[in-house]
């Protein structure tokens, strides 16, 4: 009787278990396709910070170009032919010559 009552027991036993086991497997097989997800966001979400930090500094170092050339003294206008040698201008008519 004893053993009878312990083989049914076990049965449910051995169920109980699979069915555990089973609700396990799930709970890790989307827990990890869950992790792979996130590190896809995460890694895109980092290009993309990355992308904006050399957008910002691109932006910026053009603005300080910018504000340094603004600040240059404005020259008047030259012809080359009768330009002071001691300008850009006057360099170029003794550089560049025709023949």
């Amino acid at each position: 009787m004893i053993a009878l009552l312990w083989a049914k027991v076990w049965k449910w036993v051995c169920a109980l278990g699979a069915v555990l086991a089973a609700i396990a497997g799930v709970y890790l097989a989307g827990r990890a396709k869950g992790k792979a997800a996130e590190q896809v966001k995460t890694r895109e979400a980092q290009e993309a910070a990355t992308a904006a930090q050399a957008t910002a500094k691109q932006l910026e170092s053009r603005h300080e170009t910018d504000a340094e050339v603004q600040r240059l003294p404005d020259a008047p206008a030259q012809t080359v032919g009768d330009a002071d040698p001691a300008t850009a201008a006057g360099r170029l008519r003794d550089d560049w010559t025709r023949d």
